[in-house]
């Protein structure tokens, strides 16, 4: 059975800068030897995944607007199909990424191209869930992608089978994204960003996101922060691991809580980075106590079924024994989705069938 990992998305997005010339070929003049990875790794690295690249463009294409995307399809007929758009890779590229930092909007016609790439693969797999993913520049076209699809598709709102992972993401700000604030902000849990943070453009002067965003911690510079290459080296492989969907709505959200479980884990050691006096504040005693705790939670929803219980007793102790309202605020909300993803579980029949189906076990 394919696996949909971020491990996945990041190899896709890492992908789409390989495209190009009027058949959308992939190039291979990365040298491994200098650090890269190289366009044969990836390739290498999706097959194992179990996925084929069956749909390529690039702005060389006819009649092209300038969009650079790839689909990735399992081989399996269960697991999600897989959309990357490409960022930031010329001096255009750039001016675009200038204007977005000052408007939170890029080019009308590379939007519309972005969305008919989404609505092609829509109408060959109406029923599948559809991860959409990018860096940079292609970051905001998956953000602006997946806003227009919730807003515009009621089908997508009631299944909420669409999901959408950046990297490094370039800011974002639609009517789209504002309507769904307005009148359906749950689907933006959908949502899910992975920064660098000291990257400079996802950290732009408009800072607005949809969903949750991620920081990992690196000691390159603004400049350096930025390449997906970055970005694949410093995302810990405990994350590149964490499955994206599922089969059932309670299998999608446990991956889905799994995945915010170690985001917060990250995120917190971002927030007490460069303290003065760390050693002694209080935030990095918090750090060790919610680290352990995590870890632990961690430990308790890979269990087949999930241990719900054991998680929550892991996450009250660290309550307790920390102080500060970050601490706090970041806890709670690991407590609410444990308890929100537990209701589910236990009330989701079609979840507990595919664990009773003989060869359908979930691998947690």
């Amino acid at each position: 059975m394919s696996k949909c990992s971020i491990g996945l998305l990041v190899d896709a997005a890492h992908l789409a800068y390989r495209i190009e010339g009027e058949n959308s070929t992939l190039r291979s003049d990365e040298d491994p030897r200098n650090g890269n990875t190289s366009t044969t790794e990836l390739t290498d690295s999706i097959a194992k995944a179990g996925y084929l690249i069956t749909d390529k463009t690039n702005p060389d294409v006819k009649n092209s607007t300038g969009l650079t995307a790839v689909r990735l399809e399992p081989i399996d007929e269960e697991s999600p199909i897989v959309i990357s758009y490409r960022g930031t890779a010329s001096l255009n590229d750039m001016l675009s990424n200038t204007n977005l930092g000052i408007t939170g909007t890029v080019g009308n016609n590379l939007r519309k191209e972005a969305f008919s790439f989404y609505e092609e693969t829509k109408k060959k797999f109406p029923h599948r869930d559809i991860i959409i993913t990018g860096h940079s520049l292609g970051g905001h076209l998956a953000q602006y992608v997946g806003a227009k699809a919730y807003a515009t598709e009621p089908d997508t709102r009631k299944s909420m089978n669409l999901h959408v992972r950046t990297f490094n993401t370039a800011p974002i700000n639609t009517i789209y994204g504002e309507k769904l604030m307005l009148n359906c902000p749950h689907v933006f849990s959908q949502f899910c960003n992975y920064r660098l943070d000291s990257d400079l453009v996802s950290d732009l002067f408009i800072h607005d996101y949809y969903g949750n965003t991620f920081s990992f911690q690196t000691e390159k510079g603004i400049s350096k922060s930025h390449p997906m290459g970055e970005v694949r080296e410093v995302i810990p492989e405990a994350v590149k691991n964490l499955e994206i969907g599922g089969i059932g709505r309670a299998h999608r959200d446990l991956n889905t809580l799994k995945e915010g479980v170690l985001g917060i884990k990250e995120a917190y050691a971002v927030h007490i980075k460069g303290q003065w006096f760390s050693k002694y504040r209080m935030g990095v005693k918090n750090k060790e106590l919610i680290d352990k705790a995590l870890d632990s939670v961690t430990e308790c929803l890979n269990k087949n079924p999930p241990d719900f219980i054991g998680a929550n007793k892991h996450l009250q102790v660290a309550r307790f024994k920390t102080s500060g309202p970050t601490s706090s605020h970041c806890l709670n909300l690991v407590i609410k989705a444990v308890y929100i993803v537990q209701k589910e579980y236990k009330v989701s029949s079609d979840f507990q069938i595919e664990l009773e189906t003989p060869g359908r076990a979930l691998k947690f």
